[in-house]
């Protein structure tokens, strides 16, 4: 969908308005914001229900796709596809804009806890919607089209998506620790957000022991194994715990640099 509405943009660009041109961009780069944290490169219900949640079964509990599904094509259909339809409906397209620049406040966090440079859906945010999110404020505003309900239900929208959508319907009222709509696992053992999980776990452990063949967290919920290659460099840095057994990132941060 991303791919043709890229294509029909280029076809129309001329024939519509400033406007109609970054709400349009806005429902692509949603898309591609979709596609960037459950396909390629993915790793949202990893992130999500193993890191987060630490989920007996991170197939079908917190998130699963059932909730997944509903979440996200609510957004995406209602708050950027329609708005395109209707430019001069302000409120319609700011809510969209604002949903975009909230992502910041979920990918930014996620960042810091993946203890990495890249967190799924960075990219398709700080590249696309912030972009255009800022452009599209800035427009209306310069331009004199915004009034202040416009300010009111576009922040109303945004609310909704973040509480109603995210909070309530998907990790409230859709969890089912019995879902019959489980991910793939192609979906959730994503082999980048599982190396970088198992280095976490690896370190928060204080009985880990980087000197075994394999290195797994000691948990009921599930297992991780990771390959001596992936911990080799834990060897020679000689300290993997201090001295009183408190874990620290450090070493994994630093081992995780020559996997």
């Amino acid at each position: 969908m991303a791919i043709i509405s890229s294509v029909a943009l280029l076809h129309v660009w001329g024939d519509i308005s400033v406007l109609q041109r970054l709400l349009v961009l806005n429902f692509i780069v949603m898309q591609l914001h979709q596609f960037e944290e459950y396909a390629f490169p993915g790793g949202l219900p990893a992130a999500m229900n193993i890191l987060q949640q630490k989920s007996a079964d991170p197939r079908r509990w917190l998130l699963n796709q059932n909730a997944t599904f509903w979440g996200c094509t609510i957004t995406v259909y209602v708050f950027y596809f329609l708005p395109i339809f209707y430019p001069d409906q302000i409120w319609f397209g700011l809510g969209g804009a604002l949903i975009g620049l909230s992502q910041i406040l979920v990918h930014l966090p996620l960042l810091f806890r993946l203890r990495y440079w890249y967190a799924m859906g960075n990219v398709s945010v700080f590249l696309g919607h912030v972009p255009v999110g800022i452009y599209y404020i800035w427009y209306v505003t310069a331009n004199g089209l915004v009034a202040p309900a416009d300010w009111w239900i576009g922040a109303g929208i945004a609310l909704f998506t973040g509480v109603g959508l995210v909070g309530v319907l998907g990790y409230k009222l859709l969890t089912d620790r019995n879902s019959p709509y489980p991910y793939d696992d192609e979906e959730v053992y994503k082999p980048w957000v599982m190396k970088r999980i198992a280095i976490l776990q690896a370190a928060e452990n204080s009985n880990f022991d980087p000197r075994n063949e394999k290195a797994g967290r000691n948990t009921a919920y599930y297992s991780i194994k990771t390959n001596r290659r992936h911990l080799g460099p834990l060897n020679s840095l000689g300290k993997f715990r201090r001295a009183n057994h408190a874990p620290t990132l450090l070493p994994a941060a630093v081992a995780y640099l020559f996997c």
